[in-house]
């Protein structure tokens, strides 16, 4: 073997390893935007105005009685937030008025 040839043969090598550590790093990057993006979803849907178009409510009425105390609420990302189980309450309520 020349050492030319050497020579391309080390470059190719570099030229590969380099080329396998970019796939990988987007592959982590991926992997990281597809985290946060689930973080963020994660409760995008229980916000007030969601919760009041699912269950056909006007949301002015929702914002009432959860300032009165009839509908629990939690924050997250700083708006209230609405849980499952009390949307599920507040459904059956509605189903039995």
């Amino acid at each position: 073997m020349t050492k030319a040839s050497m020579v391309e043969a080390e470059a190719e090598a570099r030229a590969a390893a380099e080329a396998r550590a970019a796939a990988e790093a987007e592959a982590r990057m991926a992997k990281a935007r597809e985290a946060k993006a689930a973080r963020r979803s994660r409760f995008r849907d229980r916000s007030i105005p969601s919760v009041a178009k699912r269950l056909n409510l006007p949301e002015h009425e929702l914002r009432r009685a959860v300032g009165r105390g009839e509908v629990a609420t939690f924050r997250w990302g700083g708006r209230d937030r609405i849980s499952a189980a009390e949307e599920q309450r507040i459904a059956a309520l509605m189903a039995d008025a």
